[in-house]
Order: C-alpha cells, then structure tokens, then sequence
C-alpha cells in the first residue's frame, strides 16, 4: 500500500521484481515433505454430494428422453 506511491514518486520503480536473499534455501540434512492434507469434512459432504448428482442424473436422463419420444 506504501510501495506504489513511492514508485511513483521515484520515477516508476517496479518493487515487485527487488529481493533480498538472506540464505539460499537447502533440501539437505532432515528435509521432510508435508503429508497430503487430509479432506475435511465439508469437501468430504460436497464429494459425495457431487457424486449422487452425478449417479441420479445419469440415471434419470434415458427416461427422459424416454417420455419425449
């Protein structure tokens, strides 16, 4: 919020391509990897939603186009 006014003012200096880097970052010694996170149980509630929608209208499409014809 600070940083575009001061581009501006400094002639268009872009902030988002300057970095410092402290240390370099380094996968040796104990590097563990994050576990999947696991689904809660909401995404858990929206799948199977998902998946008996997928089911009934799957099923219901043949008899209507059934009841058509």
């Amino acid at each position: 919020m600070i940083m575009p006014p001061i581009g501006l003012i400094l002639g268009g200096v872009n902030f988002s391509e300057l970095k410092f880097v402290i240390q370099k970052a380094s996968l040796d010694g104990v590097a563990e990897v994050a576990p999947e996170p696991e689904a809660s149980t909401e995404e858990k509630l929206l799948s199977e939603m998902r998946d008996i929608r997928k089911e009934s209208s799957t099923a219901i499409k043949p008899n209507a186009t059934a009841a058509k014809n």
